[in-house]
């Protein structure tokens, strides 16, 4: 930005210089040369004034608000805002009749209500059963409130779902009721309903469960006008549809911790993503946002975004208790432990033995332990299984570099005895 010159500034030097080098003497304001100094002086200022507004313009350390929108649009580089915590796929959340009590929906049906209760014709008559007289589906309607333990989080279904007497768990897409990473949660947070606030589903929705497989991560916060500066004076000028862009434009999907890219793994224009999420196990709802993310930067190469390959983790202890502790907290203590260390393992990494014995031996109140087993399999998430497991000595295992390590609670066996 050139030094501003005031109006007055300009008209006394252009009077000094004509005095200087012309016979000239006379400016005053009815005078020829003092009406062109008049000129010229205000419109120089004028000029100022709008050198220092387009200067003013682009610089993102001197806007706010709006204006470092309208230069960010300019620069190609939006704002982002905040994200509303979804996923619409239809292998995370569903809703599911209580396995405990192992009913199809015409035998739970049937045990709710006589054949001739007048209930099953308004249930078929308001679309919660397909028939009053032998049901064969569940009909759980589109905009069904699901909530967590506490109901701080809540979300709304996205369509209706149906729980048959062949698929008994009804899937459907979920969306949050509030923006920004607040509504993010992880794998089986999402347990309860408002079913039971519809009259003609009091009874049933007493039988009816739901839950997520996955963690829902796709909830973000926008960028302060501090940060979307930051963002702004660091954003590279010209983007290529590379590597480079092609991470950075990941990277920043809320849920995604860091991605493996891989150019030419299924032959001459391909790459591959694997994508490692802020949660151990990633979403198809998550793969989908990161599809269509990538799918608006230039390049003709195709795309296959990928979650990692799970290695499920088996453990089983005896825990020697120090008198005087509580067992049960000793063994939640160091099962919480063993599963954080195991998830925050990242993709191709490697269980440390020494790492496992530390932490149990780190838990106040242990003494010592014995290790009964030590398994790893291929875990499935969809149906909660680690298939395929060995019985492994207690060494380091290493996972390969499209694996990783995941395990919970169901995985961690524990027992324990004061010693």
């Amino acid at each position: 930005m050139p030094t501003r010159r005031t109006y007055l500034d300009i008209k006394v030097d252009g009077k000094t210089r004509l005095k200087n080098a012309t016979p000239i003497t006379e400016f005053g304001p009815t005078s020829i040369a003092g009406a062109f100094l008049d000129i010229i002086s205000n419109e120089s200022d004028l000029l100022y004034d709008k050198i220092e507004y387009m200067h003013t313009a682009i610089d993102p350390t001197r806007n706010s608000g709006r204006e470092l929108d309208n230069l960010g649009y300019m620069m190609g580089i939006t704002r982002t805002n905040s994200f509303v915590a979804i996923d619409e796929s239809l292998t995370n959340f569903y809703f599911y009749i209580d396995k405990r009590r192992n009913l199809t929906p015409a035998q739970l049906i049937n045990n709710l209500y006589n054949t001739n209760d007048p209930i099953r014709l308004e249930l078929q008559s308001a679309g919660i059963i397909d028939n009053a007289t032998a049901p064969t589906k569940i009909i759980i309607p589109k905009g069904t409130y699901i909530y967590n333990n506490d109901k701080s989080i809540s979300y709304l279904t996205l369509n209706n779902t149906e729980i048959t007497n062949d698929i008994t768990n009804g899937y459907v897409g979920i969306l949050s009721n509030r923006d920004g990473s607040f509504s993010n949660v992880q794998s089986n947070v999402l347990i309860k309903h408002d079913l039971n606030q519809n009259l003609l589903f009091k009874d049933i929705g007493k039988y009816l469960f739901c839950t997520n497989t996955f963690p829902i991560q796709t909830g973000g916060d926008g960028l302060t006008d501090q940060e979307y500066r930051y963002k702004i004076s660091t954003f590279p000028q010209t983007r290529n549809a590379n590597e480079l862009s092609i991470r950075e434009a990941v990277i920043t999907i809320p849920g995604v911790r860091n991605i493996y890219f891989e150019r030419g793994k299924y032959g001459y224009g391909t790459y591959a993503l694997l994508i490692e999420g802020t949660s151990p196990l990633v979403s198809e709802g998550l793969l989908k946002i990161i599809e269509d993310r990538i799918s608006v930067i230039d390049g003709n190469d195709a795309a296959f975004v990928m979650a990692p390959e799970y290695r499920g983790v088996e453990m089983s202890f005896e825990i020697m208790v120090d008198i005087g502790y509580d067992q049960s907290n000793i063994q939640n203590n160091v099962r919480s432990s063993i599963i954080e260390y195991i998830n925050n393992i990242s993709i191709g990494g490697t269980i440390v033995w020494n790492e496992v014995i530390s932490l149990i031996m780190n838990v106040d109140g242990v003494k010592d332990f014995h290790s009964d087993y030590y398994k790893i399999g291929e875990y499935d998430p969809y149906n909660k299984l680690n298939k395929k497991q060995k019985v492994l000595r207690t060494i380091n295992q290493r996972s390969y570099d499209t694996e990783k390590f995941y395990t919970d609670k169901g995985l961690i066996k524990m027992c324990s005895r004061q010693v």
